[in-house]
């Protein structure tokens, strides 16, 4: 229903990333990005917070 696998574990296959197709940014994780200081994890904040901005300017809130 639009959900589409986007990260798995390399141990054992389990998924732990999932996005939307339709939406403007909706990502789900199942792990902690922010505790892990790779290409990756920086790749996934820069991509939220241009979203965030993205939004903020479209809706002209402060």
């Amino acid at each position: 229903a639009g959900l589409k696998i986007s990260a798995r574990s390399d141990d054992d296959g389990v998924i732990e990333g999932i996005e939307f197709a339709g939406a403007h940014f909706i990502l789900g994780v199942q792990w902690h990005p922010e505790r892990l200081l790779t290409a990756e994890s920086h790749q996934l904040f820069t991509c939220f917070t241009r979203a965030c901005q993205e939004m903020t300017d479209r809706k002209g809130c402060s």
